[in-house]
């Protein structure tokens, strides 16, 4: 059997970036050279640790991008939650104005009243559930102490339709 000239460059790029971990065995047959070169050039040229370089790499930019895409979502979801913060207390304070204007002298009006304040008291639960899940989304540990997210998220209409 003849033997080529070998390109160790090749060699050691199949060693380092296969994704099925290949021998330094295997790459000597494949190539039709010997094992004890395959396994010197290996040792000089560090190939192992190129190898577990690459794959760090790899795996770093994996974890990288997974965790910008969690974080992303999470923006999102933080944006969604600020913004129905703001009309949660918009809707306070139109009640509170309401509440201002009210007359109670007749019997409309206390009922009126009642139905505002059931509502206000309504809103100020979500207002503070909405205000625990934005400081769960901001990262806040204090607040995912005892947390139970969907109980954190039901509404008080959920609770009372069991």
């Amino acid at each position: 059997m003849t033997r080529q000239r070998v390109n160790w460059s090749i060699l050691k790029r199949d060693y380092v970036q296969s994704e099925t971990p290949v021998s330094l065995e295997a790459l000597a047959d494949k190539y039709h050279t010997s094992k004890s070169m395959v396994f010197q050039h290996s040792s000089d040229e560090s190939w192992v640790n190129a190898r577990e370089d690459h794959w760090g790499k790899i795996a770093e930019n994996v974890r990288e991008q997974a965790i910008t895409k969690t974080v992303k979502k999470q923006m999102t979801q933080l944006e969604k939650a600020e913004s129905a913060f703001d009309g949660l207390v918009l809707a306070i304070t139109a009640i509170n104005k309401r509440i201002e204007k009210a007359d109670f002298s007749d019997k409309v009006g206390k009922v009126e009243i009642t139905k505002l304040m059931e509502r206000l008291a309504s809103l100020n639960t979500a207002l503070d559930k909405m205000g625990r899940f934005t400081q769960l989304l901001k990262g806040n540990a204090d607040s995912r102490i005892g947390v139970d997210l969907a109980s954190l998220l039901s509404t008080d209409q959920d609770s009372d339709s069991e």
